[in-house]
């Protein structure tokens, strides 16, 4: 996790609080950070999606002072039901303060575990200076094997297949993603949980749902095909660990 990475490299964190537009604005500048870890597209566990005003305000929380950077993890920003995609904070930046990161493994599979890191040019060449020597872990065979996947098309393709099946899975179980549970959110496929309805018997299970182990199968219903991952044959595509828990970050 985020926060045991950082106390083992030693680094101070605060946690910052949410509000229903994410991280407070007034709560980080009391805070006294440098650097601000957000979700904007989808915290977890809460499910809010940063509106593009409050993303400004981040920004300008960053501007304010020279050495202010925001860590944009944009966690499972690739399947939206309820709106339309909001523009990612590093298209929004124009004074260089943002780094962002994003992974493979929720729209591709786990297994290869390919993640990337986008720094502004300001950071790109110290990057360079201190990690040039490092050797990625990831073989070069998956690597051109993703670059012709992304420079085809084809990942686009494949994000709209996966997307439709996990809007039909959301809509079987109900669309219990996002506001049950206590949540304030964007209902999401890939955490649907819920708080206890009639007839559920127990909290968090709500109108039948199955509990945890069951690969999330409705009782009576047929499992869902697992769809292949895409230039892996007969890998299944899935999910990955959520992203941080509870309240965001500030270093």
């Amino acid at each position: 996790s985020l926060r045991r990475l950082l106390d083992n490299l030693g680094r101070r964190y605060v946690p910052v609080p949410l509000d229903e537009r994410g991280m407070e604005i007034s709560a980080l500048e009391r805070s006294g950070a440098d650097v601000a870890y957000v979700t904007p597209s989808h915290q977890f566990p809460m499910g809010i999606t940063t509106p593009v005003g409050r993303r400004g305000e981040l920004l300008r929380w960053a501007y304010e002072k020279p050495g202010r950077y925001l860590i944009e993890d944009d966690y499972d920003s690739e399947f939206r039901y309820a709106s339309r995609p909001i523009p990612a904070m590093q298209a929004l930046d124009e004074g260089g303060r943002v780094i962002y990161v994003g992974t493979f493994s929720r729209t591709i599979a786990p297994s290869i575990r390919v993640a990337y890191l986008i720094l502004p040019p300001e950071l790109l060449e110290r990057y360079r200076q201190k990690f040039n020597h490092a050797s990625a872990t990831v073989s070069r065979f998956e690597q051109e094997t993703l670059y012709r996947f992304l420079v085809s098309g084809a990942y686009g393709r494949h994000l709209r297949r996966v997307g439709n099946l996990y809007r039909k899975r959301r809509d079987t179980s109900g669309g219990l993603g996002g506001a049950a549970g206590g949540r304030r959110g964007t209902p999401s496929p890939l955490h649907p949980a819920g708080a206890g309805g009639k007839g559920s018997g127990r909290p968090g299970r709500p109108g039948g749902l199955p509990g945890p182990g069951t690969g999330g199968v409705l009782p009576g219903k047929r499992p869902p095909p697992r769809h292949p991952g895409p230039g892996l044959r007969g890998a299944a595509g899935g999910t990955s660990g959520g992203g941080g828990g509870g309240p965001e970050t500030s270093l």
